[in-house]
């Protein structure tokens, strides 16, 4: 299953460091991750209406090797604005994010210790630069490879955020 380029959103095709072309060469895990992640930064509002994803880097988005996450240049100020929007802090785990602390935005309006959502990182000595994945298991599952990866979530995805163009729980279950 390809989610194809015109599918996405502008915002979201601005994200991709190499733009189409990079599209192309990422593998079907990799395009549900990023199309996941990017869709739901851009329906999540700052305080000033505007997306969460406008604090993005234009073009510097690049998807991990394993495609569960999303490595990005933040905008300066981008941690202040994402808390004003409502993030929680969550404090980096040394056994997955080693050098970065960050935040959380749940779907369901959890409070701070929820670990299910969009979860935001910066580099704890530059804070222009982070990544980003969604977490979708509590518990021991949440230490698992399946946790941040949309295409073994969607059903978790669907309720939350809504649909992704040409996904299906069939399609997903294919992938």
């Amino acid at each position: 299953m390809r989610i194809l380029w015109p599918d996405m959103s502008d915002g979201q095709r601005a994200v991709l460091f190499g733009g189409e072309p990079a599209w192309d060469g990422l593998s079907d895990v990799a395009q549900a991750n990023f199309y996941a992640i990017t869709h739901v930064l851009e329906i999540t509002p700052l305080a000033t209406g505007v997306p969460c994803l406008s604090e993005v880097v234009v073009r510097s988005g690049r998807m991990r090797e394993d495609g569960r996450e999303l490595n990005v240049s933040w905008q300066p100020g981008t941690y202040a604005a994402f808390r004003s929007a409502g993030f929680d802090h969550r404090v980096g785990s040394p056994l997955a994010h080693h050098g970065e602390d960050g935040l959380i935005k749940t779907p369901k309006g959890g409070g701070h210790g929820d670990i299910q959502g969009i979860h935001v990182l910066f580099d704890n000595t530059d804070s222009t630069q982070g990544d980003m994945h969604i977490d979708y298991l509590w518990g021991i599952g949440h230490f698992a490879e399946r946790n941040d990866d949309v295409t073994k979530n969607y059903k978790e995805f669907q309720k939350w955020y809504g649909e992704i163009p040409g996904m299906s729980l069939h399609t997903v279950q294919s992938i």
